[in-house]
């Protein structure tokens, strides 16, 4: 069995083994062949993934000359078929028993949606773990600046985001503030301007009885997206800020974060309801927080 692993820099693993892949052109080659998810790629298609707009006059013969070797790289000395086959009009990975770390990322965090929408906190805490164990890097990172890359990338980064975030409420509903607060700063420095990150962020600092510092990470957010976007924080964020001034001075000895709802659009953990619209909810939930580890909304 081969692993196709793409978070991060390309690499293949046969039996456990590191595949050489051969040069940068013939990399992105095989890279071309592993996004298109077992569709046929056209010649046409990875001549312009490998060289834009000015490939030299032999390029179909280089690009040939690049499946070859690559169809030997990946059958490997057991003789057997290749996974690269000749479909016209282009080539065609074969994925079959291999494995994509980038699919089982994303059937993790699909996993991890519905563990958190059910506060199984323990069976979320371990499938985040999982999905972190995947994660080595940006999509195909040593071939980030390709055109071609770019939207599966950002597609990639932003489940990276929403299984953060989920790893994030787990370990504030597990107590673990300490590590919510280091995982907190990490999301933050991917996406400074997102309210969920933001709104975590802030939850983990009333955890931690650092009530003013939420406060401020409110103040923060809300300067930068006024200076920057010429907007203001959304609704949900900005009433657990209204209510964390409301409340004064809390108990924040054992409050919890709320269980967030969320769905699956396009193979991403999308957030689709918090606190919208439910301004007395929020303080009465704050005061909830004072006495349980766990509120579910």
């Amino acid at each position: 069995m081969r692993e196709y692993l793409i978070l991060g820099p390309l690499e293949v693993r046969r039996a456990g083994e590191t595949v050489d892949l051969g040069s940068p052109k013939q990399r992105i080659v095989l890279g071309s062949l592993i996004l298109a998810r077992g569709a046929v790629v056209s010649v046409d298609r990875l001549i312009d993934s490998v060289w834009g707009t000015h490939p030299p006059p032999a390029a179909t013969t280089s690009l040939q000359a690049y499946i070859s070797n690559l169809r030997r790289a990946l059958r490997g000395e057991s003789g057997g078929p290749s996974p690269i086959e000749r479909v016209n009009p282009g080539y065609r990975l074969t994925i079959a028993d291999d494995s994509v770390d980038l699919v089982e990322y994303v059937a993790l965090a699909r996993r991890i949606r519905g563990e958190v929408d059910a506060a199984r906190w323990h069976d979320a805490l371990q499938l985040c773990e999982q999905a972190r164990r995947l994660w080595r890097g940006p999509l195909l990172a040593d071939m980030a600046d390709e055109k071609w890359v770019g939207p599966d990338s950002v597609a990639a980064s932003e489940t990276r985001l929403s299984v953060t975030e989920a790893y994030i409420t787990t370990l504030l509903a597990h107590g673990d503030t300490g590590q919510a607060l280091t995982e907190t700063s990490t999301l933050r420095t991917l996406d400074p301007l997102r309210d969920r990150a933001a709104w975590l962020h802030m939850m983990a600092l009333y955890r931690a009885g650092r009530g003013a510092d939420a406060l401020a990470v409110y103040a923060a957010l809300r300067r930068r997206l006024s200076t920057e976007l010429g907007v203001d924080p959304g609704p949900t964020i900005t009433e657990f800020h209204n209510a964390l001034l409301a409340e004064g001075d809390l108990d924040v000895r054992r409050p919890a974060p709320s269980a967030r709802r969320s769905s699956m659009q396009t193979g991403l953990l999308v957030e689709t309801s918090d606190l919208i619209g439910r301004e007395g909810d929020v303080a009465s939930i704050l005061e909830q927080l004072k006495a349980n580890r766990v509120v579910t909304i």
